[in-house]
């Protein structure tokens, strides 16, 4: 699925960040404060755009899913970092604002349990492995869930 493809940063992408920090100290500083706001040549909004395909692979995902015959309701989506993000926001109908307020491990694994209509009602969610900052959960006796007010 197209959508799930990692934040497009147009001429940024493939280069390392410390020289695109190098060469543009002023907008890599923009891009790291309120990139929620950070606009590349030509107007591009990269964290909009990524809401975007969020919002968009959700309802791929939806309609996928009931479509399918003997659906059980389970949906596995691997992706990248931002991306990622983006889904839980989206999910818990939080904007572009909170673009970086969960940071995502690498391997980070979410579990997000969705009400049966689409977005009807914000979703709960909680941290399978590994927790935030790559530590692993601490074991609880009950599962700690989280709603978007946690982002």
């Amino acid at each position: 699925m197209d959508a799930l493809k990692e934040i497009e940063l147009k001429e940024w992408s493939g280069r390392l960040k410390a020289e695109v920090e190098r060469e543009s100290p002023e907008r890599f500083a923009a891009w790291r404060s309120k990139p929620e706001r950070f606009e590349l040549d030509g107007g591009f909004r990269p964290v909009d755009a990524l809401w975007e395909r969020a919002l968009g692979a959700w309802h791929e995902m939806r309609a996928a899913e009931s479509a399918a015959d003997g659906a059980d309701g389970v949906t596995l989506v691997v992706a990248h970092n931002a991306i990622n993000q983006a889904l839980l926001c989206t999910a818990c109908g939080l904007g572009a604002e909170h673009f970086r307020r969960v940071p995502w491990p690498n391997c980070g694994c979410v579990e997000l349990l969705l009400d049966a209509s689409p977005m009807a009602s914000p979703p709960t969610w909680r941290w399978v492995v590994p927790g935030p900052g790559g530590a692993e959960p601490e074991p609880q006796p009950e599962p700690r869930w989280f709603s978007g007010d946690d982002i």
